[in-house]
């Protein structure tokens, strides 16, 4: 009883002194303020849309798709984009399911070169407009503001001597649409 009397009533007395009482709990209010704001900052953060695009020159050996994993389990990404997979179809779709992607375009190799892949999530809402062994166009729609944007995974002619083919292309996809 008598420490509850000091350490709770006693400041009362104290007049304007016992506002000094108070300053230490004012101030872990505002750091516990500052970890909070802090704190959402960090969550939305790590609720963003992440996108990983990756020359990956190959996907045959297994260190190769043990570099894939390790970097979808380490950022996370809701869309990843693949270039020069060098894989068939089937050899994809195993990928694709061993790194956690539920849906995929996979754009198979012509023998030992090329090959895409534009694989998402399934909380990802996409559609895919138009797609050729140099290219995947899709549409993206936010399931919380129905905002839709344009994502456009590229990878150029590898002969130089045709590469003005591949800047038609992307003049041709560019007029397709006006999303950004």
């Amino acid at each position: 009883l008598i420490r509850g009397f000091f350490f709770w009533i006693f400041p009362l007395f104290l007049g304007v002194g016992w506002m000094l009482w108070l300053y230490p709990w004012f101030f872990l209010f505002l750091f516990g303020l500052a970890l909070y704001v802090w704190y959402r900052k960090f969550v939305l953060m790590a609720e963003a849309l992440r996108i990983i695009s990756w020359n990956c020159r190959g996907l045959g050996n297994p260190w190769s798709i043990r570099a894939l994993h390790d970097l979808v389990r380490c950022w996370n990404p809701k869309i990843v984009f693949l270039m020069e997979t060098k894989s068939k179809k089937n050899r994809m779709e195993r990928i694709k399911n061993r790194i956690g992607f539920a849906n995929g375009l996979i754009v198979p190799s012509v023998g030992r070169s090329g090959g895409i892949a534009l694989l998402w999530t399934r909380e990802i809402s996409l559609e895919v407009k138009s797609y050729t062994r140099f290219h995947v166009d899709a549409v993206i729609t936010e399931a919380s503001s129905d905002y839709k944007w344009r994502i456009t995974g590229f990878y150029g002619h590898p002969e130089t001597h045709k590469r003005y083919e591949s800047w038609h292309l992307l003049a041709f996809l560019n007029n397709q649409f006006q999303l950004p």
